[in-house]
């Protein structure tokens, strides 16, 4: 007998069989019970309670049984957490909704006391890249079926965030709880018992009880998931297999994302990118502000770059050929395959909802991430820039407070980098500024031939306004020799950052008078202060020209008059020794 305890015993890890009483009958008939009673008195094999078998005795004088019963009352209560992670449950997959939408929702399944289970429900909020919970009701001992299904009905009722499934056991697996107790126990044996330091039988035999134990509740905590009838607030209570639970799964990812766009792109289309698809997004960006107006934004052949335009933005209908060539373009309401229209509904009322102030691009980004749209990181920086680029006439960019008048590459890599250092204003004026807008926009036509001003935008309109002041000759712009109101309107577009400010607040309001503060007052002030910038040059030029002549006293600027004085200036050359005068005989 003792020879097969140890045989048994020391084939254990790849037989699966331990030396149980049941094996021993099998292998020596009716005589084990005498047998291992004799064995067992004389110290040449142990009993092993926590898997019922038998081993051959070491030779280690520590007791674990009685180590053990001491430390019930030193473990503490039952962890559910370490249950949870003992079971090492797979999360529940929603994979229909994957195939539909291209983005992976997973939800994460967790065993929580009946106690907790209505705390749980309420205060849960799904981590990051998770669309939320499948939670598995493990009773505790003394927990009853009623008492259970109480708590279930409990937390199933009221408002959630997100639609809770619980699923309870019919066994209700209480023996769990107790092998969870054991665990616990024969764990603080281990990391607090200093006799087993120097007895490495027993230290041995405590490590295998733990892992034999860890298994055992790992396959009774599988077992109850099996068959664990599932309940939410809006199904019939029912067991499913994984695959029902991977359709559970997606039922309650549809609810919960129903406006998710539809993105099959396995590069971007996830919370974390790899480098390479991030090498292959930044190249994209760059693209999409540098190669505007060229065929498939000038990408030749397929490199990485062109599989996320033709999956992102060619297969959404954003970037089309029409008046003008190609461009970016809003979603259509009537077709949009990728179901973007609502995200680009949510960005306009993100920067609807803070007007007049800007608002950063990381505020967007956290409305496309909530429900229901559920939008992926990866996607972010590639549909926020065509979102700029398709609305660019409704919105005004700024990069750290400063505006900016167009879109550069740098602006790219700050979005996708630092998202709330893009700061975007939307455009929404009313009645007054419309006016406004309209008289400054007739400036700008009448001084600016070249300028026909299609698009009446305040960007489009302070833009005009900036090219006169800017075309401006250094002079002008620094001389004193001006009246009070041109001085005021030089410094007004010197200082200008942002085209709302300059239009509808800076003009009006240094502009303004008690007399008429209308638009068209204020209009005509702007273009008389321009109309004097512009003329003050070419004034200065001519009088500096009629002085000149009349000190040399040449009587006008005819080409005759103008020879002799140069023939003058000849004569004079080389005859002075001052080199000023000299230059100045040179020149004329």
């Amino acid at each position: 007998m003792l020879k097969t305890i140890a045989l048994v015993d020391l084939f254990r890890e790849r037989s699966g069989l331990v030396a149980s009483a049941r094996v021993l009958r099998a292998c020596a008939g009716s005589a084990v019970r005498k047998a291992l009673s004799d064995l067992e008195t004389a110290s040449l094999v142990i009993h092993r309670r926590f898997n019922r078998s038998y081993g051959v005795f070491a030779g280690s004088d520590f007791d674990i049984e009685q180590a053990v019963e001491d430390a019930y009352d030193m473990a503490g209560a039952l962890d559910y957490d370490r249950l949870s992670d003992l079971a090492g449950f797979h999360p529940v997959i929603a994979k229909r909704h994957y195939h539909e939408t291209g983005a992976l929702r997973w939800f994460r399944t967790a065993i929580v006391s009946p106690g907790a289970l209505a705390d749980a429900v309420h205060r849960h909020e799904p981590a990051h890249g998770s669309a939320g919970a499948f939670l598995l009701v493990l009773p505790a001992d003394g927990d009853s079926s009623g008492e259970v299904d109480r708590h279930v009905a409990e937390s199933l009722a009221g408002e959630h965030s997100y639609e809770p499934a619980i699923g309870v056991p019919q066994r209700l697996s209480w023996g769990v709880s107790a092998l969870a107790r054991d665990l616990s126990a024969l764990e603080y044996v281990r990391d607090h018992t200093p006799a087993l330091q120097g007895d490495s039988v027993a230290r041995i035999e405590v490590e295998g009880r733990i892992t034999a134990l860890r298994e055992h509740i790992s396959r009774e905590l599988h077992r109850a998931l099996e068959d664990a009838v599932w309940r939410t607030s809006a199904r019939d209570p029912a067991i499913l297999s994984p695959a029902q639970l991977n359709g559970l799964a997606s039922d309650i990812a549809d609810e919960r994302y129903h406006a998710a766009p539809r993105v099959h792109n396995e590069l971007l289309n996830r919370v974390k990118p790899s480098s390479n698809a991030v090498a292959a997004q930044n190249a994209l960006l760059r693209l999409m502000v540098l190669g505007e107006g060229e065929p498939r934004l000038g990408i030749e052949g397929f490199p990485a770059e062109g599989g996320l335009f033709a999956s992102l933005i060619e297969a959404a209908g954003l970037y089309r050929f029409g008046t003008g060539g190609w461009h970016f373009t809003p979603p259509d309401s009537d077709d949009d395959p990728c179901r973007l229209a609502a995200i680009w509904a949510e960005a306009e009322r993100v920067l609807t909802e803070d007007v007049p102030g800007t608002v950063p691009v990381s505020d967007i980004w956290q409305a496309w991430r909530n429900p229901p749209f559920g939008v992926k990181n990866g996607l972010m920086p590639v549909l926020t820039a065509a979102f700029m680029l398709s609305m660019r006439h409704r919105l005004a960019f700024y990069r750290d407070g400063v505006f900016q008048p167009r879109l550069t590459d740098l602006d790219m890599q700050v979005l996708s980098r630092h998202p709330s250092d893009i700061q975007l204003r939307w455009m929404v004026l009313p009645q007054e500024s419309r006016e406004m807008l309209a008289e400054l926009a007739a400036v700008v036509r009448d001084m600016d031939g070249a300028n026909a001003l299609v698009d009446l935008q305040p960007i489009d309109v302070a833009r005009g306004l900036i090219a006169i002041h800017d075309r401006l000759p250094d002079w002008t712009r620094k001389t004193a020799h001006l009246s009070a109101s041109a001085r005021a309107v030089r410094q007004m577009f010197k200082r200008a950052s942002d085209p709302n400010r300059l239009i509808f607040d800076d003009i009006p309001e240094e502009l303004s008078s008690a007399d008429d503060s209308t638009p068209a007052a204020v209009a005509r002030r702007v273009r008389e202060g321009l109309g004097e910038l512009e003329e003050a040059f070419p004034a200065m030029l001519h009088r500096l020209r009629e002085g000149l002549l009349s000190a040399l006293r040449v009587p006008n600027a005819a080409a005759p008059t103008l020879e002799e004085l140069q023939s003058r200036a000849e004569n004079v050359r080389g005859l002075g020794s001052d080199h000023r005068e000299e230059a100045f005989a040179v020149r004329l």
